[in-house]
């Protein structure tokens, strides 16, 4: 209602149920799958600094994700059929493919800032490539605002982080078109 920008970050426990939806996310598997299928889409799509630690990181991401989707579930067993050749080169890819969410991956060491070491965006921003290894404030200084409103509480609420303590991001962005794909996939 103020007008000001908040950094729509909220932590929640381990409990999957809370962050992975089952049910209504056809249309955006079958968007994802009609990216990442496309070599030359896909490279637009999902980046990975390939270091050891977030190749390691991807892939619990994946069996997390795995886990929960196999649990007294059999028709969701087919979604894994194809994954065991990307699964191996792209942990975080076939994790994503698995689910309706964008998945990015920050590594933080220290109190040296978080960069972006990992993410199969396919809906929410583009030029991945371009921000791979970067910090969050450098791949956020072109959003107006974000320094009088957002650096600080996210550079705090990154500090207080702990791998234990998944989080979700809540973003939007207003389209003419009702395309899922963000555009700079395409364009």
């Amino acid at each position: 209602p103020d007008g000001k920008l908040r950094p729509g970050v909220v932590s929640f426990g381990m409990n999957e149920n809370d962050w992975l939806r089952r049910e209504g996310i056809e249309d955006h598997l079958r968007a994802k799958k009609k990216i990442l299928d496309n070599e030359y889409l896909r490279a637009r799509a999902s980046v990975s600094d390939g270091q050891k630690l977030t190749l390691e990181a991807e892939s619990e991401v994946l069996e997390v994700i795995k886990t929960f989707y196999y649990q007294g579930r059999r028709d969701e067993q087919r979604l894994f059929a194809d994954q065991d050749i990307v699964e191996k080169r792209r942990p975080l890819e076939s994790a994503a493919r698995i689910v309706a969410d964008d998945l990015i991956l920050l590594r933080q060491e220290g109190k040296n800032p978080a960069i972006m070491c990992a993410a199969t965006v396919v809906f929410s921003f583009g030029q991945l490539y371009d921000k791979l290894g970067k910090t969050l404030e450098a791949i956020h200084n072109p959003v107006p605002g974000y320094h009088r409103w957002l650096k600080k509480p996210l550079d705090n609420f990154f500090q207080r982080l702990e791998p234990s303590k998944p989080f979700r991001r809540s973003n939007f962005e207003l389209r003419w078109s009702g395309e899922l794909i963000h555009p700079s996939l395409t364009s």
